[in-house]
Formats: C-alpha cells, structure tokens, sequence
C-alpha cells in the first residue's frame, strides 16, 4: 500500500513538472515575440493573443494583438531573427476603431468586425519609415468611410466571397485613403474600392 501511494505520488509530481515546463514555454515564447517589438505606439501592456504562420522554409510571419485593437506583424527567420518587408520595413502596425464596427453576415464566430482605421509601417528600431513624393507607399496610411450603410452592405459582398469579388466602386468615393509621409504631412488622398479595403481589413496587404 504504502509502495503504491510512493508511485502515484511520484506520477503526481512528474505530471506537474511537465505542466510547469509547458507553461513556462508557452509564456516565454510568447514574452520573447513581444519584447521584440520596439514600437512605441504599440501597447505590451494589455496583450491578448499571438499567432504564427510557418513557411515550409522555416520563416515565419508573426501577429500580436492586444486589447486596444491593435495588431503587429512581422517576419522571422527559422532562428528567430528579424527579416524585413521591402524598403526596409520590419513591422506593420494595424489600429482598428473600437468603436466602428460593420456586421458580417458571411463570417464565422463573431460577426461585429471592428473596421480598421489606421496603418503604419515601421523599421527595426520602431521608427516610422517610408517615401514621400511619387511615393511607392507611404509611412502611415489612414482610411475614412463616409456612409456606414453602404460600406457595411458592399464589404458583406466581398466578404461572402471571401475577397475574390472585384466591387469597381472607387468611384462612389465611399472609401478614401489618405497617405502620410513620416513627419504626419498629407502626401495624398485617393478613394479606393470596397476590395481594395478589405485586403487592408484582412491583412492581406504586404510592402
């Protein structure tokens, strides 16, 4: 009897020390892939979930997400190391409205999606980067929707085709986007389809 309380004690005590192991992984890669993010509008107080997307090469791309709405993302080599996007751009800093939302019809779990307001692209030290002028892009884009109604019916089309739905509605000019060089000063302001939007929604969009 007393042989057997030993084992059982002794199964306890290893299946906390695996759960403990665990534990301690989970928390350090997560803390690891958050530590590496210099960005000071980014908010690693409130974090709220982390993924990864392996490439068969071993890089991969990461997206942490916070409470406030916020998303980053950036690539890693198979060590672990910092790769970057074109023209230098390491992280991709996407703000969603907490307040705006549109209802999703074709999408599954939740279907208030909180629509996206603000896109900025940084180096590997944090710094807002990009070209101003004939920009190729520009260092933070921001995006207005001025009819909720029709914004909200025209992305429930390209969402129930999961984004293979060409809207041609730039000229409804529903949609603007407004391009900002690193110093916050207006480069452009264009309108853009409900598609071309919901590339950015969905994160699609790449440098």
């Amino acid at each position: 009897m007393g042989g057997a309380n030993v084992v059982t004690r002794y199964i306890w005590l290893l299946l906390l020390a695996v759960m403990a192991v665990c534990n301690s992984g989970s928390a350090q890669t997560f803390t690891s892939y958050t530590s590496m993010i210099p960005i000071a509008e980014f908010d690693k107080t409130v974090p709220e979930f982390e993924t990864r997307d392996f490439r068969h090469n071993g890089e991969a791309e990461i997206c942490i997400y916070n409470k406030k709405e916020q998303h980053v993302i950036f690539h890693v080599s198979s060590d672990g190391s910092l790769l970057s996007y074109v023209g230098g751009i390491t992280y991709l800093l996407y703000e969603f409205h907490q307040d705006k939302t549109y209802y999703c019809r074709h999408c599954s779990g939740l279907s208030d999606r909180n629509i996206l307001k603000r896109l900025s692209y940084y180096d590997a030290n944090g710094q807002l980067t990009g070209m101003s002028g004939d920009t190729v892009f520009a260092a933070r884009i921001e995006f207005e929707v001025k009819d909720p109604e029709k914004f909200e019916e025209a992305m429930n089309k390209v969402d129930e085709q999961e984004g293979n739905y060409e809207s041609k509605d730039a000229s409804a000019e529903n949609i603007i986007k407004h391009g900002f060089d690193r110093e916050g000063r207006l480069i452009y302001s264009r309108p853009i389809s409900t598609d071309d939007f919901w590339n950015y929604q969905n994160f699609i969009v790449r440098p």
